[in-house]
């Protein structure tokens, strides 16, 4: 018995089907971005700083912007690419400029507001004991070595009226840094939510499925070839004395210069309270302060404060609240290390 082709009204209601399954997958689709959309945007996505690589410092921000970011925090790059609210005219000689050195805990990070920035809080205590203006020029960037702070010192250094360089110690295992391919963003995304992918990759893929580093050492490999099992522990120590050669060259520089400058080496905090101050470290402090530089104890400021509770985003970094303090303090140490270069 033959059997007749479907008619062309029969075949019409299952395009109809796949035609109306597509458009509703469309609709959920387009639904998820949206809610994407919006979501990074409440977290403050979607405009960030955008940066480029330089053979001064090797990664630096652009200059002239400024951007909203987590919980409505302001990050302000100036005209000379430092975040500063605080810029002076050129031509005012009566101004003190301030150089801060420094990585991500210097730089402030994306929760905390411009002016509440230790950098900030430091030159309004200088700023409001001695009425004259002053300009902050942040030089932090996030995940930069001494190496790199080093750097931008030999270009900006010259019209600095003080150098301010804090850093927590792992700073010193980092090799020099320039732009990497992800993060930190050179173009400005189209979209919030691009932002927000572009950060759960570089914090949950880029590491995902991947052997893990040696404990304790997160820049350097553990897992060697044999015969190579001592690179990574001497990759370390060769970081450690190239970043720590670039801190004292400064320091020396300066002081033939004849500009104050002030170093310390910011808490790391683990469980209940701060690790104390490694010897190593504090043997670099030392060797700062024969050279004429003046030491800063954060790890003091922290322990006056009651502890690092509520003044620290996590382990390394400052909350509002702790660059207040450091802020505050280190105001207090500056002004009278310019009155006796002032002296001098």
């Amino acid at each position: 018995m033959d059997t007749a082709p479907p008619s062309s009204s029969s075949r019409r209601p299952r395009a109809v089907r796949w035609l109306g399954a597509l458009v509703a997958v469309g609709l959920v689709a387009v639904l998820l971005l949206g809610a994407m959309e919006l979501g990074a945007r409440a977290l403050g996505l979607g405009d960030p700083i955008l940066y480029y690589s330089t053979v001064e410092g090797g990664v630096r921000p652009l200059a002239r912007q400024a951007s909203e970011r987590v919980g409505g925090a302001r990050v302000t790059i100036d005209e000379n690419g430092f975040r500063s609210v605080s810029t002076v005219p050129t031509a005012d000689s009566s101004a003190l400029r301030i150089l801060y050195l420094g990585g991500s805990v210097t730089w402030g990070g994306s929760q905390v507001d411009d002016p509440d920035t230790y950098p900030e809080r430091a030159s309004e205590v200088v700023r409001s004991a001695t009425g004259r203006p002053v300009y902050a020029m942040n030089a932090g960037v996030n995940g930069t070595s001494l190496l790199n702070a080093a750097e931008v010192y030999a270009v900006e250094g010259a019209r600095a009226d003080a150098v301010v360089w804090l850093f927590p110690w792992g700073s010193t295992v980092r090799p020099y840094i320039s732009l990497g391919p992800l993060l930190p963003a050179r173009l400005a995304p189209r979209f919030a939510a691009v932002e927000l992918v572009d950060q759960l990759l570089f914090r949950y893929w880029l590491g995902a499925f991947r052997e893990p580093s040696a404990p304790g050492e997160p820049f350097t490999v553990d897992d060697l070839p044999p015969g190579y099992d001592d690179v990574a522990s001497h990759e370390t120590e060769a970081r450690r004395a190239a970043n720590l050669a670039a801190l004292q060259s400064v320091v020396a520089d300066a002081q033939r210069r004849g500009v104050p400058i002030l170093v310390g080496v910011t808490p790391t905090v683990r469980g209940d309270g701060p690790l104390p101050v490694p010897s190593e470290a504090q043997a670099a402090l030392d060797e700062a302060r024969a050279a004429g530089a003046v030491v800063f104890d954060a790890h003091a400021v922290v322990a006056t404060e009651g502890g690092p509770d509520g003044l620290f985003l996590d382990g390394v970094h400052f909350s509002t609240a702790g660059h207040h303090a450091i802020g505050e303090a280190l105001g207090a140490l500056i002004l009278p290390t310019l009155a006796d270069s002032t002296a001098r």
